[in-house]
């Protein structure tokens, strides 16, 4: 019931009609969201619990960058005064199309359009006025290894490997690659599907103006994994595809495998923000799984590398 007053006194600022029914769709770490039936239609409605009003704004520019270029994405509805960021006790909110699709499995079909999706992103030039930073950055984890939570982890197995593999990457993830538009966030669960066709790339609260390879590396650790171990034929589909929208260069071909380490220990970086400050059993399966297999696929990077070199 609180679920639905609450959506009922933002929807009061747009023209959606009555609310049929209410889905919570809160499946991830952050946020609340939910899918609701109204009489005029389908949406998704979004409570941004742990975004800045700025990092929405700049969002909300982006969605209007993507929609110039036709992009596959669920878009903001905008309210009845043409303005797309409401606010309940404080809390931004934002009220998406709804997007009819299923969740894929992982196959070459779903690889390739994936592929596609992200070539298309990476190759989308940004205005001067999406500024957006990555939240998962070097500063950013040097900062979270000096902080007081880290040093008093009770996961001391956790936080000695974290800092073993990226100081192994370190010094490779502040060299000067191509930059541009970036999902931050390319999984399963953030794209739709249906009829094995991509109806869209979704949830880009994430985004960010950052090194286009780390999208490539963050969506291999997405789409081209079977569980610690990587996919090959996955993941060869994935580079065929992709660089058929955007060639690699050559620089970005040699870092390619550090990138998609950084994809895990990123990954990692991210969800050891929550997880020092409140326990989650789930989530600390997580991080082991994810710096595993970044330490795997370190030690498989000649395989790796090979079958790259390969495909150009």
């Amino acid at each position: 019931m609180g679920n639905k007053f609450q959506i009922e006194r933002v929807l009061k600022e747009y023209d959606l009609g009555r609310i049929e029914s209410i889905n919570d769709q809160s499946h991830g770490y952050a946020n609340r969201n939910f899918g609701v039936k109204c009489t005029c239609g389908e949406i998704f409605i979004r409570f941004c619990d742990q975004q800045s009003v700025e990092n929405i704004e700049q969002e909300m520019l982006l969605m209007s960058v993507l929609k110039e270029n036709n992009f596959k994405t669920a878009y903001p509805i905008a309210r009845t005064d043409g303005g797309f960021l409401s606010f309940l006790n404080e809390v931004p909110v934002v009220v998406y199309e709804f997007l009819e699709g299923e969740l894929p499995e992982l196959n070459k079909g779903v690889v390739s359009q994936i592929a596609g999706a992200v070539g298309i992103l990476s190759s989308i030039r940004p205005p001067k006025e999406i500024i957006k930073k990555n939240a998962i950055s070097v500063g950013d984890s040097r900062e979270l290894i000096k902080s007081e939570a880290f040093l008093k982890s009770s996961y001391p197995d956790v936080t000695k490997n974290f800092i073993k593999q990226f100081t192994n990457l370190e010094e490779k993830l502040l060299l000067d690659l191509p930059a541009g538009i970036v999902h931050g966030d390319v999984f399963p669960d953030n794209t739709l599907f249906y009829n094995e066709k991509l109806i869209g790339l979704v949830d880009f609260e994430e985004f960010a103006i950052d090194k286009l390879l780390f999208d490539v590396g963050m969506t291999i650790n997405g789409f081209c994994y079977d569980g610690l171990e990587m996919n090959m034929k996955l993941f060869s589909t994935f580079i065929e595809q992709y660089s058929l929208v955007r060639k690699l260069s050559s620089e970005e071909v040699k870092y390619l495998v550090d990138y998609i380490c950084w994809g895990a220990v990123g990954m990692t970086s991210w969800h050891l923000h929550q997880l020092l400050y409140r326990k989650n059993r789930e989530q600390l399966k997580r991080v082991r799984i994810l710096l595993e297999r970044a330490r795997l696929t370190d030690i498989n990077r000649r395989v790796i590398e090979e079958q790259v070199y390969s495909l150009y």
